[in-house]
């Protein structure tokens, strides 16, 4: 009888932490979207205001889709020195380096 109740134990945890369950998941504000765009094995210049991705070519063996946000209100606002970018949709590994480059930033706060 113990070893039932272990074992009902066992499985009622692996049926409790579900892994579609995503209502606990907070939601992440990635800003406003600038960039969104499939990039080739050809590469890509993508520029949108002071943001800059490049990618040369043969980073990517099949078309890729590369979204880039922008959030400029962070917790820390007052001190930085430009906005988040997140870069999103981005494959795990990739034939070439990817450059980003920020222009206009504010290197002069104390």
């Amino acid at each position: 009888m113990k070893y039932f109740i272990g074992l009902l134990s066992i499985l009622l945890l692996f049926v409790s932490c579900s892994k579609d369950d995503k209502s606990n998941d907070p939601e992440i504000n990635l800003g406003d979207l600038i960039i969104d765009q499939t990039v080739t094995s050809a590469g890509a210049d993508l520029v949108s205001g002071d943001f800059s991705l490049t990618i040369p070519e043969g980073t990517f063996s099949t078309a890729t889709p590369v979204k880039v946000s922008k959030l400029v209100e962070t917790p820390f606002s007052s001190d930085a020195v430009s906005p988040l970018y997140f870069i999103t949709d981005l494959p795990p590994s990739s034939g070439q380096p990817i450059v980003i480059k920020l222009s206009g930033l504010n290197l002069t706060k104390p």
